[in-house]
């Protein structure tokens, strides 16, 4: 989603702990209309899924 508005993390690998405080720091910007209900939405779903097809917890 940021990335379509030309927002782009150049600080290192993606999904690291840098990364992650990159991305909270911009949650501002992912408040974005609808996106919030879409999000809600996915978790809901994600749950709804038995727990052999969820990705190991860590």
């Amino acid at each position: 989603m940021l990335l379509r508005h030309g927002i782009v993390y150049y600080g290192g690998k993606p999904w690291t702990g840098p990364h992650d405080r990159w991305l909270r720091a911009r949650r501002e910007l992912l408040t974005l209309p609808g996106l919030g209900a879409r999000r809600d939405r996915l978790d809901a779903a994600i749950a709804g899924w038995p727990p052999t097809a969820r990705s190991p917890q860590t």
